[in-house]
C-alpha cells in the first residue's frame, strides 16, 4: 500500500525547488500555488498558477532528475499530498479514479506545449520567408521572437552531460489481454487526418504508418511504429482533431482502442499497461519539451539581430529556420 503524505503550507513556502532532486508526484488538494523559474534572484519569473486538484513533478512518472522550477505556496493553509512514484501503482489502487486525473494532466501539458511549439515555428517559418530586402522586421513577429527568446533563457535545454534520466522500459503484452482490439489489414486506416478523435492506441502485433495528406499527391510517411508502441494519444482527453492518418501496413496489425473511461479498468485488468500509458504521455510532454526549448533558442540566438532591425537576412539565419520546418514534420510531433 502506498504512504502518501499530507503536508500544509502557508503562504511563501516552497514546496520544490529548482535544481533539487526529485522523485515524488504532487497534488494539491486544496489553497494554490505559483510556479517560478530563478526564483529568489534578479530574473525571477513566475511561469503559472496552480489550484486545487492540479498535479505538479510529474516527469517523475518516468524519471529521477532534477525540478525544473520551484513550487510555492500561494495561499495559507495550502494542503499538498505527495506519493513517491516508485510506488505509483500502491498509490493508484488506493486511490481510484486518480490515474485518469494524471494522464488527464499530462495530456493537458501536452496539448499547450503543442500549442506553444507550433507557434515557436511557425514564427521561424515566417522569420526564414522574410524578404532580404526588407528594411525593417515586423514588429508583431519580433515581440514573438522576444517572447520565444526569454523561455529559453529561464529554461536552457538539459545539457549532454547532465545525469542519465531513469526510464520505464516497454513490456509486451498479450493479445489476449486487450481490452477493445482491432485487427487490421495491410492498408486499412485506423484513423484519418482531420477527423474527431476520442481515443489512443497501443499496438500488439504489427506495423502502422503515421501520413500527412495521405492518398494524395503530396503524401508524406512520417514515422512507422511497431509494436509496443503507443499512438494518437491526443485523443485521449483533448479530442483533438487528428492531424495526420494512420495506416496499417501489415496484415494482421492488431491494436487497442483505449479511451478515457477504460482507465480505470485496464489499471484493475493490467496495472502495468495503465503505467506505461501514464510514462508514455511524459515521455511525450519530455521529447516535446526538449525540441519546444531548440525552438526556442534558435530565436534568442537572431534575436539581437532583428532587434537592431538589420535589413539582411544570413544563410545562416536561413539554414536554422530550414532547421525548425523540418523539425515540426519530425516523429515527435503529436498526432
Amino acid at each position: 500500500m502506498s504512504e502518501t503524505r499530507e503536508t500544509i503550507y502557508q503562504k511563501g513556502d516552497v514546496i520544490v525547488r529548482e535544481g533539487d532532486y526529485g522523485s515524488d508526484i504532487y497534488k494539491i488538494l486544496s489553497g494554490g500555488a505559483e510556479v517560478y523559474a530563478n526564483y529568489g534572484k534578479p530574473d525571477e519569473a513566475l511561469l503559472t498558477q496552480l489550484h486545487a486538484g492540479d498535479y505538479f513533478g510529474e516527469m517523475a512518472v518516468i524519471e529521477i532528475t532534477r525540478r525544473s522550477a520551484t513550487v510555492v505556496a500561494a495561499k495559507d493553509g495550502t494542503r499538498v499530498a505527495d506519493v513517491d512514484a516508485s510506488d505509483l501503482s500502491g498509490y493508484l489502487s488506493a486511490h481510484k479514479g486518480e490515474i485518469g486525473g494524471i494522464a488527464r494532466h499530462l495530456s493537458r501539458r501536452l496539448r499547450e506545449l503543442t500549442g506553444d511549439y507550433t507557434e515557436v515555428c511557425n514564427t521561424l517559418r515566417e522569420f526564414g520567408r522574410l524578404d532580404t530586402s526588407a528594411d525593417q522586421v515586423e514588429q508583431g513577429l519580433l515581440a514573438r521572437i522576444k517572447k520565444f527568446a526569454k523561455i529559453y533563457l529561464l529554461h536552457q535545454e538539459p545539457e549532454e552531460t547532465a545525469e542519465p534520466v531513469v526510464h520505464a522500459a516497454a513490456q509486451k503484452f498479450d493479445r489476449e489481454m486487450a481490452l477493445r482490439g482491432v485487427e487490421y489489414r495491410r492498408g486499412d486506416v485506423i484513423f484519418r487526418e482531420g477527423a474527431d478523435s476520442d481515443c489512443m492506441y497501443y499496438i500488439y502485433e504489427g506495423k502502422v504508418g503515421i501520413y500527412t495528406d495521405f492518398g494524395t499527391e503530396k503524401q508524406k510517411l512520417l514515422t512507422e511504429l511497431t509494436s509496443e508502441m503507443f499512438f494518437g494519444e491526443m485523443g485521449l482527453f483533448e479530442g483533438m482533431q487528428r492531424t495526420a492518418t494512420a495506416v496499417a501496413l501489415e496484415d494482421g496489425t492488431f491494436a487497442e482502442l483505449i479511451c478515457e473511461n477504460d482507465l480505470n479498468v485496464i489499471f484493475e485488468k493490467n496495472p502495468a499497461m495503465a503505467l506505461m500509458i501514464l510514462q508514455h504521455l511524459s515521455n511525450r510532454l519530455r521529447n516535446l519539451t526538449v525540441d519546444f526549448l531548440k525552438a526556442c533558442r534558435t530565436l534568442a540566438e537572431t534575436e539581437k539581430e532583428l532587434e537592431d532591425m538589420k535589413p539582411m537576412v544570413t544563410q545562416e539565419m536561413l539554414v536554422r529556420a530550414a532547421y525548425m520546418n523540418q523539425l515540426m514534420l519530425a516523429p515527435e510531433v503529436l498526432f
